[in-house]
Order: C-alpha cells, then structure tokens, then sequence
C-alpha cells in the first residue's frame, strides 16, 4: 500500500523539501478549458484563502479550469477547447493529479506538447 505524502510548504510550513526531491522541477497542471500551465501549490492556497478544502477546490479545477482561481480563463474567450488541457483532465481522471501531472511532464519531455 502506498502512502502519498504531500511535502507542498503551503500546508507542512516552510520545511523544504526532503533531499532527494532537491532540484526536481514543479510539475504543472493544465486548465481543461484554455491550457493554461498552473502550479500544484495554487490549490492549497485557494482553499486556504476561501476556507475550505484542497480536495473541493482540486475537483472545482477539474471541473471549472482557471475560474476556480477568480480569474477570466482564455477558453472562454476563444470557445475552441484546448487540447493539452483536455488531455490533463483525461488523465487526472483516470488517475490521481500526481501522476497526471507525471505523465504531462513526460508528454513535454518527448516533445508532444511544446
């Protein structure tokens, strides 16, 4: 059984990260709706800041995009969906947001989203 362990400074305090985390870049999450690349560490802040919590606010980004961070997301201007964002959703979906994020990472890295 795995134990998923969040070392993000916004809930455990500003503790770093354990050394074999050093020099690993973030990983990013997509907004479904425009593509917009956002940081991990934005949910828990969000649901800091609205009293609530990161599970609600991880399933409003899933669900809403950039709308959960009370800003105006490119999709809704543009009404074409974007296509690494849905792919994200898919995976999250289908996974949990750390490997989703993983495989994103991966996806980038073989030069399948630019």
């Amino acid at each position: 059984m795995a134990v998923e362990v969040c070392v993000c400074s916004s809930v455990s305090g500003d503790v770093g990260l354990p050394a074999r985390l050093e020099g690993i870049p973030a990983m990013d999450m997509y907004c479904r709706k425009c593509g917009e690349p956002w940081d991990h560490d934005e949910l828990h802040e969000v649901a800091e800041e609205q009293d609530t919590t990161y599970e609600r606010v991880r399933d409003a980004f899933l669900a809403n995009g950039c709308a959960v961070f009370s800003t105006r997301c490119n999709g809704e201007r543009s009404g074409e969906p974007s296509v690494i964002g849905e792919v994200f959703a898919v995976l999250a979906e289908l996974g949990d947001l750390d490997g989703a994020m993983a495989e994103m990472e991966d996806f980038r890295e073989m030069g399948v989203f630019g």
